[in-house]
C-alpha cells in the first residue's frame, strides 16, 4: 500500500470510486483558497560539469544534433570560435529562460515587471537572446557588454561556474577583483555575497593559507611594473631598467631598498647584496642614471616598511603565485609570460570600493591611467558612438586612386554634402585643380578616417 498506492488507483480514472461529501454551504464565511505555486525546474545539464569551458565544449557538440544540421559525432574534435559563442549564448539564454522567465515574458510583450521582481531596481531590458541591465551608465564611451552586463541570478550552478572560471583566469584573486572583472560581461544579482561563498570554499585558495589581501584603498594605489632578469649581474639590471624607460617612460627618480636590507641567510639574498655593494655595479648605474637625468634614492639603513609601495605589490604578486604555480617547471619564456600577465591582472583590480547600484560609475583601476581601460577587459566594438557624418563642408580630403601610391592622392576640398534618406552622407562635391566633381564618399580619405 505505501508503495503501490491503493488498487483502484491503478485501474482507469472513470472507474476510480465517487467522493460523497458535499459541500451545500454558499455562505461566504467558510471559504477555500487555493494557491497554486509555480516550481522552477533546472535542468540536469548545469550540475554534470564543474567547469564553464567543459559544459560550453558539451553544448557546442550537441547544437548541431539538435538543430538537425549534422549527424550525431564523437565529442572530441576543435571547435571554432563561432560555434563555442553559439553554445554560449544557448547556455545563458536557457538559464535566463528558468529563473527570469516571468520577466522576459512580461518585456517581450511590453508590460511592465512586477514590483516583487528580483531584478526591478536593475531596469532590465531584453536585448536579442539576452536579458540585460538598463539604465547602467548610459552616456559613457565604454563597451556594449560594460553599460549593459547580462543578468544572472544569484544562486545558480552556471552563476558559480561563471565565478570560478573568472576566479581562475584572474589567478585566484580577492573578492572585489573577481567581482569587477565578472561585471565586465556579467551582472549578477547580490554578486558580492555569491562571488565570497565561492572564494571562500576555493580548494587553492585554502591550501595556500595565507592572509587575504584587500583589493580596497589599503591595496596598492599605483600601477605596477615586472621584469624577469636573467641574472644578478650589473648588466642585466641596466638592460633591465632600459625596458622598463621603453614602455613606460623615464622616471624623474628611483626608490629602493638600500643594500642592507638584503642580508639575509639564503645565498640569493646575500648575492643581491654583494651586487648592490660592488664597484662596478655603482659606477656603471650612476653613470648611465646620470646620462638619463634620472636620480636615485636609496631607503635608510634597515628600513624595509618605508617600502611599503613596493611591498605592496611583492605582497600582491606572491598571493597570485602561491595559488597557481605549485610545482611548475617554467622555462625562460614561459615565466616572463607568466609574470607579464600577473602584472595585466594587478594593473585591472579596482582603486576603490565598487557599489551594487548599476547606475554608478565604472570603478577606476590601475589600467585605466595607462591605457584608459582595464587590461582584462573582453574586446567589445560598440559602433554606436561612430558618427555617421565625419566629412564636413569647407574640410580637406584625400581623394583615393588605386592607381597611385597613396601619397601621390589630389587633396581636394568638399563644396556639399549629399545625404540619402537615413541622414547620412553618401556622396560629397569636391573642388580640385581640375575642375568640379562628385564622388562617393568610399573613394575619400579624411584625417578623422586614421581613428
Amino acid at each position: 500500500m505505501w508503495k503501490r498506492g491503493p488498487d483502484w488507483l491503478m485501474q482507469i480514472e472513470e472507474n476510480w470510486p465517487k467522493s460523497e461529501i458535499e459541500i451545500q454551504d454558499n455562505s461566504t464565511e467558510n471559504q477555500v483558497v487555493v494557491l497554486v505555486a509555480k516550481t522552477k525546474e533546472r535542468s540536469e545539464l548545469w550540475e554534470r560539469y564543474s567547469s564553464l569551458t567543459n559544459l560550453l565544449r558539451f553544448v557546442a557538440y550537441c547544437l548541431p544534433i539538435v538543430n538537425n544540421l549534422r549527424k550525431p559525432t564523437k565529442l572530441s574534435g576543435l571547435l571554432s570560435v563561432d560555434e563555442l559563442h553559439q553554445a554560449w549564448k544557448k547556455a545563458i539564454s536557457l538559464v535566463q529562460r528558468e529563473e527570469f522567465d516571468e520577466e522576459i515574458e512580461k518585456l517581450s510583450t511590453n508590460e511592465e515587471i512586477t514590483a516583487r521582481s528580483k531584478i526591478k531596481k536593475l531596469c532590465p531590458v531584453l536585448e536579442g537572446e539576452f536579458l540585460r541591465v538598463g539604465i547602467r551608465i548610459k552616456n559613457v564611451d565604454v563597451g556594449f557588454y560594460k553599460k549593459h552586463p547580462i543578468i544572472l541570478p544569484k544562486t545558480h550552478p552556471i552563476t558559480d561556474l561563471v565565478i570560478r572560471e573568472y576566479h581562475a583566469k584572474m589567478f585566484h584573486p580577492g573578492i572585489n577583483a573577481t567581482l569587477y572583472a565578472i561585471r565586465d560581461r556579467y551582472w549578477i544579482i547580490d554578486g558580492r555575497v555569491a562571488v565570497r561563498t565561492i572564494l571562500h570554499a576555493c580548494e587553492r585558495c585554502f591550501r595556500a593559507k595565507p592572509k587575504e589581501i584587500s583589493y580596497l584603498m589599503g591595496d596598492l594605489p599605483k600601477a605596477v611594473h615586472l621584469e624577469l632578469v636573467g641574472e644578478l649581474s650589473s648588466d642585466a639590471f641596466l638592460v633591465c631598467l632600459r625596458r622598463f624607460f621603453a614602455r613606460r617612460a623615464k622616471a624623474r627618480a628611483m626608490y629602493s631598498d638600500n643594500g642592507t636590507n638584503f642580508v639575509g641567510a639564503n645565498n640569493e639574498m646575500k648575492e643581491l647584496y654583494s651586487l648592490l655593494k660592488s664597484r662596478e655595479f655603482n659606477e656603471k648605474t650612476t653613470n648611465f642614471l646620470s646620462i638619463e637625468g634620472v636620480e636615485w634614492h636609496f631607503l635608510p639603513p634597515r628600513t624595509p616598511h618605508f617600502g611599503g609601495i613596493w611591498e605592496a605589490a611583492v605582497k600582491s604578486l606572491k598571493h597570485h603565485m602561491r595559488r597557481t604555480l605549485f610545482d611548475t617547471l617554467f622555462s625562460h619564456e614561459e615565466l616572463c609570460t607568466y609574470l607579464s600577465e600577473i602584472e595585466a591582472i594587478l594593473n585591472s583590480r579596482p582603486l576603490t570600493p565598487m557599489s551594487s547600484d548599476q547606475n554608478d560609475f565604472e570603478v577606476l583601476t590601475p589600467g585605466h591611467f595607462l591605457i584608459g581601460q582595464s587590461f582584462m577587459s573582453v574586446p567589445t566594438f560598440d559602433l554606436s558612438a561612430i558618427k555617421p557624418n565625419l566629412i564636413k563642408i569647407g574640410s580637406s580630403v584625400v581623394l583615393k586612386d588605386e592607381n597611385l601610391t597613396p601619397l601621390r592622392w589630389a587633396l581636394d576640398r568638399v563644396l556639399e554634402t549629399h545625404s540619402g534618406e537615413d541622414g547620412i552622407v553618401q556622396v560629397v562635391t569636391l573642388k580640385a585643380e581640375k575642375g568640379i566633381f562628385k564622388r562617393g564618399v568610399k573613394k575619400v580619405s579624411t584625417s578623422s578616417d586614421r581613428n
